[in-house]
Order: structure tokens, then sequence, then C-alpha cells
């Protein structure tokens, strides 16, 4: 509703918030609301603008929207749009010889119910449990448990520490990758390689993008199963041609770059709070990255002079519904992107100021 009448909405609270909709005058939400002298409404208020009622804007602290103890605060008030009910009470008079020539069937209340409870089962079914099973990933067996097979192991330093991403079942990679004397990557940042298909913007690509040597295909896992050793790597890289072409990248220039050091080393970047994705995925590519995140209290501009004077940077990665938060830094020409910087730059392995950038 909120967002169908042009405004914004924020899961956070801020000093910038024009209104608060509660459903209780309760709350620490509600506390800081009078403190900072923003107004409080119920659902009544958002209900009156969605039927067109606009002195609403002016009238908040009128009494019906003042009002928090209401059984059903998304009660919808029909009388202020009779014209859309009018139709509803007007019956239409079906007769018998009607129903009999077109063969309509007749349902009770209680078949009508069972049926809506059949529909969402089967709902259910189709669209939850396709999901759930795309979703669900094979563990990866015990080490321990896999004997080798290969007379020609990898020493400790050139063992692959393999990765995988993209599959929904990888045990049998899995243990060709331990039958050949490797070994399966604990963490996106341990790895050497990562075998995926096709490119995709999962928190294990885009991490393990800033470490890896080598990023396969899975043709690389069956031809060294067959020749009982790992192979040379090159001719397996890993080609997206059509994600190449939409984010900018090349896979084979930016595994072979000279310069391997984290494109995020010396940045401190502050993520407002309605960025995607989660501020856990963020954060963990950030770090892969060399970069340090923060995320619970804003920097005043006192502490950005004091890190860009210790010889870091500092960056603040928003989205159009925080870009209110930031106006005090775009005001001081404070380097504001778009959480692009962050996704397409890991994958690019280089920074782009000027794409992403906001300004006022």
């Amino acid at each position: 509703m909120i967002n169908i009448l042009g405004a914004k909405y924020t899961n956070y609270m801020t000093s910038h918030n024009t209104v608060i909709i509660c459903r209780k005058n309760e709350g620490k939400k509600v506390k800081k609301a009078r403190e900072w002298r923003i107004p409080i409404v119920n659902v009544q208020w958002l209900h009156d603008l969605m039927f067109g009622q606009i002195d609403a804007l002016r009238l908040s602290m009128a009494h019906k929207y003042q009002q928090y103890d209401l059984e059903n605060p998304f009660a919808i008030d029909y009388t202020l749009a009779p014209h859309l009910m009018a139709a509803w009470k007007s019956p239409i008079k079906i007769s018998e010889e009607l129903i009999k020539k077109h063969n309509i069937e007749t349902k009770t209340p209680e078949a009508i119910a069972n049926a809506e409870k059949e529909s969402k089962k089967r709902e259910n079914e189709e669209n939850i449990e396709p999901e759930a099973k795309r979703m669900r990933v094979e563990s990866p067996p015990l080490e321990e448990n896999i004997p080798l097979t290969t007379q020609n192991p990898p020493d400790n330093e050139n063992k692959p520490r393999v990765l995988f991403t993209g599959f929904s079942k990888i045990n049998d990679m899995a243990k060709v990758v331990l039958q050949l004397g490797g070994c399966l990557a604990k963490s996106e940042t341990e790895c050497t390689h990562l075998v995926a298909n096709r490119y995709a913007r999962t928190q294990k690509f885009l991490c393990a993008i800033h470490v890896v040597k080598y990023v396969v295909t899975t043709d690389w896992i069956t031809e060294s199963e067959k020749q009982n050793q790992f192979i040379d790597e090159k001719q397996y890289v890993m080609r997206d041609t059509e994600s190449e072409k939409i984010y900018g990248f090349n896979m084979e220039r930016v595994l072979n770059r000279v310069d391997r050091t984290p494109i995020f080393k010396n940045y401190i970047i502050f993520v407002t709070a309605g960025v995607i994705p989660k501020s856990d995925i963020t954060k963990a590519i950030i770090e892969a990255g060399g970069g340090t995140p923060v995320y619970k209290k804003a920097p005043t501009l006192r502490q950005i002079k004091s890190i860009e004077q210790s010889g870091r940077k500092f960056v603040i990665i928003t989205c159009e519904n925080d870009l209110h938060l930031c106006k005090m830094y775009l005001e001081k020409k404070i380097c504001v992107q778009n959480v692009e910087f962050i996704l397409t730059g890991s994958i690019r392995q280089e920074l782009d100021f000027s794409s992403f950038v906001y300004t006022l």
C-alpha cells in the first residue's frame, strides 16, 4: 500500500522517517518518534489515503488516526468506495433452467471450502516443494572414508582445495576430488579451485573469485578422473559468454591478472540497512576482498576524516530507498555507491567508481 501511494517504506527507523504507522501506541519506535517529533498514526490513515482522502496527509493527529485498540486494524471502510462496492450489492439471479442449460455445478459452502484447501495444497506442492528440492544440496563425503586411487597425488603445497557452486548434487564429483588427492575447501576464502558451469551471483562465487587460482567446469573433474590424476586447468576455465557480456568481465583475464592485491584492501565500507543482498552476504564478500565492512552505526564526518587521514579509504554502499540517509555525505562529496560497486567489482576484480555512483 505504501509503495502504491508513491511513498517509501523502510524496515528500520531513523530521524529521516516522516511518519510511523503503528498497531499499538507503545514500544521503542513510538518513544523515539515522539522524541524526534515524527507523526504517529494507525493503519486507518493509510486506508483513507488509498481511497483518495488526501486530507489525511495534514490531519495525522485527527482522533480517528490515534485509535490503536482496534479489533481489526486492517478492516476496510467500504463507505469510502461506494462506487466499487455497488456491483457486489446487486445479486445476480440465475434460474434453474439456465443452470441446467450450461451445466453449472452448484456447490455447498463446505464443498467450496474443501476445494480451496485442495487448491492450496496443490499450489504448495507445485511451488514450494520444487524450490526446496532445488536448494537441497548433498553433503560432501567424509574425507577419511575416501581412499586414494591415483599413483601421483599432488603434494600439500599444490593440492587443489575445491569448492562447488551452482549444483544440487556434488557427492560424486567430491569423491573424485578426494580420490585424486585433493580436498574440499571448508570456506570460500580457502579454495584454490571453484567448480561452476556458469556464472551465478552466489555468495560462494563472489567471495571465492577474490582468492581462487582457477574457475573450472565439471569437465575438469571428469577428465581428471579418466586420467586418474589432476590435469592442467587452462583448457577447462569456465566461460559464460552471455554473463560476461552483461556484467562486463572476461574470466580468463580475471584469473590471469598480474596484480592479485585484494581489491577492497584498505577500504572501510559502510552499508546502509536497506541494501540487498542482506548484510551477512555483503559482509562476506567485502571481507573476502580484503575490506572492512561497517553496518550498525553510520560514521560521523569527523570519523570519516580520521579514516582518510590514516591512509585508508571510505565508501558508502546504499540503495534508492536509503538515499535520504546519505544526503549529508553526498553534500560533502563523500563516495556513495550502489551495491553493484561491490558485486560487479568483485567479478571484474576491479573497482568502477563512475558507473554506480550516487550524486545530488
